[in-house]
């Protein structure tokens, strides 16, 4: 929802609004998100699916740069209508950038259990902050997918997997959220046998 709402308003506008107008961003977020239910509901419905599903899934990108405390004032309760709406017997966000910030909070009042990172996340230290029970997902950078070489991709995903981003068995290794045009599959190939090489778990 609020990531809706920055690209109706501008991100610059709607930070000027959380302090000037915070009543207009309560009615602008609940419009949206109202909105967002209704279609995902009937989206659902045209496509055979059951309301509630095994894994719930959603994103709000934009709620990286406010604070735990804005955060819960204005957009937890439209995160928390969304999940209750929606909720899996797991329930997971996507997030880019470096929410960590927000992830007690996520956990604590959502019941989240999955997070999807961006590479800008350090995955480690949120393994540490979220214990071994959350499932993590990312990260490798992007850029470094691009540019390589190959031998600079298994080196991160090395340092990624030895990170303790692996502990209690509930990570997912992958891009960090973007593929970049004219990306090598090679590069890709890179990623999944260092992932091979450094990331199995023992049995």
């Amino acid at each position: 929802p609020f990531t809706v709402a920055c690209n109706l308003r501008g991100a610059a506008q709607i930070a000027l609004d959380l302090t000037d107008d915070p009543a207009f961003v309560d009615d602008l977020l609940t419009f949206v998100t109202d909105g967002i239910i209704r279609r995902m509901k009937k989206a659902r419905d045209l496509a055979g699916r059951p309301l509630h599903e095994e894994v719930f899934a959603f994103a709000d990108d934009s709620v990286e740069w406010l604070s735990p405390a804005t955060y819960e004032r204005f957009v937890l309760p439209h995160h928390r209508r969304i999940v209750e709406e929606f909720r899996g017997r797991r329930n997971l966000i996507h997030l880019c950038g470096d929410p960590a910030h927000l992830f007690p909070t996520m956990v604590r009042e959502l019941g989240l259990d999955g997070f999807d990172l961006g590479f800008p996340t350090e995955m480690g230290r949120a393994r540490r902050q979220l214990g071994p029970d959350v499932t993590l997902i990312g990260n490798i950078a992007p850029h470094l997918l691009l540019t390589g070489p190959e031998q600079a991709i298994r080196e991160a995903v090395r340092e990624l997997c030895a990170s303790g981003v692996m502990e209690g068995g509930r990570f997912i290794l992958h891009d960090g959220n973007n593929c970049v045009p004219l990306t090598p599959v090679s590069h890709f190939s890179a990623m999944y046998r260092a992932g091979r090489e450094f990331g199995v778990y023992p049995v």
